[in-house]
């Protein structure tokens, strides 16, 4: 009887993942024919219809934006990509290569966030389990066993650089942990010129504070009808700090608008 509740239970688990693959397979298809818009749709129904959220795919769907010409969307997608895995050189690359020619702006990271984006989220958390469950066994060998002084000495070493190891992993989690970044992040998408202005009205009445490029990074303070007041990404090479301005709401994109813990 356990037997054939664990073979039903695995092939549960096997329908969706084959269903996944498939639109998966549909989308490289279609890539490898040159039939971009195909491959996008067949990108799109793998989040949309499959559920399945991975830097592979989101990496996917930027690719198909840029041979698409829309670069707004490229961007977009590639960053969306980052959050899952910050490591992936490709897409660091494709970001890169789409600021040349965009100019767009982005919220520089901050030494925390360099450090986080050394290793993918699972590794650090991972790394985060395994490091503290070796210093608090260590210690409680030390503790409770008594152990020969050769043993002891491995057991001390252990202990200190499971937590040297436990310190960096935690500093790498928390350097994930990016909910208000999340809900806060907007991105340019919009082919149509966008800029950040002084009030939440177009034309002579209001004056361009900065132009924002298509994939430009915005942070969101509040919500006004069809505008948003955001923060404005600064400029460390002039040493410009961060702006104010007003945004046209349906020229933006939320950079995340899936579950945060997705991409912790």
């Amino acid at each position: 009887m356990r037997f054939l509740i664990a073979f039903f239970s695995l092939l549960l688990l096997l329908i969706p993942a084959r269903a996944q693959n498939a639109s998966l397979a549909t989308g490289l298809e279609a890539w490898g024919k040159g039939d971009w818009e195909a491959a996008r749709a067949a990108f799109t129904s793998v989040i949309e219809k499959d559920g399945l959220i991975s830097a592979e795919v989101l990496y996917n769907l930027g690719n198909a934006h840029v041979r698409l010409g829309d670069t707004g969307q490229a961007a977009l997608w590639y960053q969306r990509s980052l959050l899952l895995d910050p490591t992936d050189k490709a897409t660091r690359q494709n970001l890169r290569t789409l600021r040349k020619t965009s100019s767009y702006i982005l919220f520089e990271p901050g030494n925390l966030d360099r450090f986080a984006a050394l290793l993918k989220n699972s590794t650090w958390r991972n790394l985060l389990s395994a490091s503290s469950w070796a210093a608090a066994l260590s210690l409680a060998a030390l503790l409770f066993l008594s152990p020969p002084p050769r043993l002891r000495t491995w057991l001390w070493s252990t202990l200190v650089l499971g937590l040297v190891l436990a310190t960096a992993a935690a500093c790498g989690v928390w350097g994930r942990s990016t909910d208000d970044r999340l809900t806060n992040l907007w991105v340019v998408t919009s082919k149509e010129p966008t800029a950040a202005l002084a009030a939440p009205v177009e034309g002579d009445a209001s004056r361009t504070i900065i132009d924002l490029p298509a994939g430009s990074q915005i942070s969101l303070l509040k919500e006004d009808g069809a505008w948003v007041y955001a923060e404005i990404p600064g400029d460390s090479v002039h040493q410009i700090a961060s702006r104010l301005g007003w945004v046209r709401r349906d020229r933006l994109t939320r950079l995340w608008p899936w579950s945060p813990s997705l991409a912790q």
